[in-house]
């Protein structure tokens, strides 16, 4: 295990519960390495890969054609899904952990436990509310990733399928896990292209330091490239 990654995260152990503390970065390692086993094994068809969701794939799962706060109505109780629902108490009548999947029912498209039980990771760096897009995907870069569903630990308000929220992507919690997506490839039909910070022209006066304003990269179908730039040169 070059990469440092658990083997056995999880707080609460079972073989059928989603695995909780893995952080944004340690999703990605997962995907990548699941991808390269499927791939040698000849089960990953050409032209598809293991994903995780953007923040509008993973709402448009959730709600299943539905408008409502969730995917079954505007009324949640404790039989359907898996939250704080009695506000923290210590009664002993709270499940105050993950539990099975499977143990509540599917949504309209036969989704588990999109409400509750742990938040989930999508692909997408935070934006703030106001995107009319049509599928849109986050931008290039951020300081937080999105995550989607709620969790174990939360009231009923968090579960909403419209809820957001937000944590930086090197952060491990016993609410966090994360749900796969399957995804085609899109063709590679446009260059990437380089933006430069500071403007095409920049004046410096002579004696000052040089520091360079910097630069991003942008694709269409492998998103922030910024990380793969090579500068050379003077």
């Amino acid at each position: 295990n070059p990469f440092g990654l658990n083997a056995d995260p999880s707080s609460f152990k079972g073989s059928n519960r989603p695995v909780e503390r893995v952080s944004w970065e340690d999703a990605q390692i997962f995907l990548t390495r699941l991808n390269s086993i499927e791939q040698s094994a000849g089960r990953l068809p050409n032209g598809w890969k293991y994903v995780l969701p953007t923040e509008a794939q993973w709402e448009y799962a959730c709600r299943a054609g539905t408008t409502t706060m969730y995917s079954w109505g505007n009324n949640i109780n404790s039989s359907r899904a898996n939250y704080n629902w009695d506000g923290g108490a210590t009664d002993g009548n709270d499940f105050k952990q993950t539990r099975n999947a499977g143990k509540y029912a599917t949504n309209p498209w036969g989704f588990f436990d999109m409400h509750g039980n742990v938040w989930e990771w999508t692909s997408d760096w935070y934006k703030g509310a106001g995107n009319t897009a049509i599928d849109p995907t986050g931008p290039a870069s951020g300081s937080f990733r999105v995550l989607r569903g709620g969790a174990w630990s939360n009231d009923r308000t968090y579960l909403r399928s419209a809820r957001r929220h937000k944590l930086a992507p090197h952060l491990r919690f016993f609410n966090l896990g994360f749900r796969i997506a399957f995804q085609k490839v899109l063709p590679d039909t446009a260059n990437p292209e380089l933006v430069l910070f500071g403007g095409a022209a920049i004046t410096r006066h002579a004696g000052q330091a040089w520091a360079d304003p910097g630069v991003e990269a942008h694709d269409a179908r492998d998103g922030n490239l910024t990380a793969k730039i090579t500068v050379a040169g003077t």
